[in-house]
């Protein structure tokens, strides 16, 4: 008999959109705020090394740093814009917000009959001064251009997103004991 490798068995070819998408959001994970926040061009190769095969990095990497300077973008990874969107959307707060980052953030949880698994791209909870936690806000990065498809496409897939991140929303709610959680969709180009 023969042995063989599930990896092997398992491992996909090479699909330049699905390795792009992969990438970005490894490298969008290694960002808590900027700009201090910002890896190294070193740090950012060496994690879309695995995916060199199918995608060009050197040009992927001019393509992400003109991404952070998109404002949908930046309002989730600056810090003041992101307290800027959090008090239009909540109110105003009584006193120092706190934001705590947690970036690929592993999601369960009961909706009815059904367990909901998933990791959230990015997870900020919003603590007072005292530490307690008063709300959060779920971001979904998507990488699934919309260039050369059609509109019915387009809204299924926006459907299919907003399900996602709305099922994160039950999951999150329901393990934090916390009603205040907004979700927030990042289309990146």
């Amino acid at each position: 008999s023969r042995y063989v490798q599930l990896r092997d068995r398992l491992r996909r070819e090479p699909n330049a959109t699905r390795d792009r998408g992969t990438i970005l959001h490894q490298w969008l994970a290694e960002i808590e705020w900027l700009p201090d926040g910002m890896p190294s061009d070193a740090r950012l190769k060496e994690l879309a090394e695995p995916h060199a095969e199918s995608v060009n990095v050197h040009e992927l990497l001019g393509q992400f740093k003109n991404l952070l300077e998109l404002e949908e973008v930046r309002d989730v990874l600056v810090p003041e814009q992101f307290r800027s969107d959090f008090e239009k959307q909540f109110g105003a707060s009584n006193g120092e917000l706190q934001f705590e980052v947690r970036n690929e953030q592993r999601v369960a949880g009961r909706d009815g009959k059904n367990i909901i698994t998933g990791t959230v791209d990015r997870l900020v909870l919003v603590r007072s001064n005292s530490g307690d936690l008063v709300a959060a806000e779920i971001i979904d990065y998507k990488t699934d251009s919309t260039e050369n498809r059609d509109e019915a496409a387009d809204e299924r897939r926006r459907d299919r997103h907003e399900l996602q991140i709305a099922a994160y929303r039950r999951a999150i709610c329901a393990s934090l004991r916390l009603d205040r959680v907004a979700t927030r969709l990042v289309y990146l180009p």
